[in-house]
């Protein structure tokens, strides 16, 4: 059995709550978030990647919100004060 992308899985939440476009800038968030972080671990020991995920699959899976602004959010929330990638003016929507 083939291995599932763990992008593939979030994406597929997605696929029939957000228009395919604010589904793109979502994925984008999910890439930028996850290399962004990539060298990045938490005091645990786990990638750093999995808290900004988890929060964006709070809103998604706990709370049913499927807002395209506010998944981007949670999926950015900590790369702009934890990374160099991103100025304020980069993630204005």
């Amino acid at each position: 059995m083939p291995k599932v992308r763990a992008s593939a899985e979030f994406s597929k939440k997605l696929r029939h709550k957000v228009s395919p476009h604010e589904l793109d800038f979502i994925m984008l968030a999910y890439r930028l978030s996850k290399y962004g972080h990539r060298d990045q671990t938490r005091d645990g020991g786990e990638r750093y990647f999995e808290h900004p995920k988890a929060v964006a699959l709070i809103l998604i899976d706990e709370l049913q919100i499927y807002d395209a602004e506010m998944i981007i959010a949670a999926l950015l929330h900590d790369l702009k004060e934890d990374t160099w990638m991103l100025e304020w003016r980069d993630i204005e929507l």
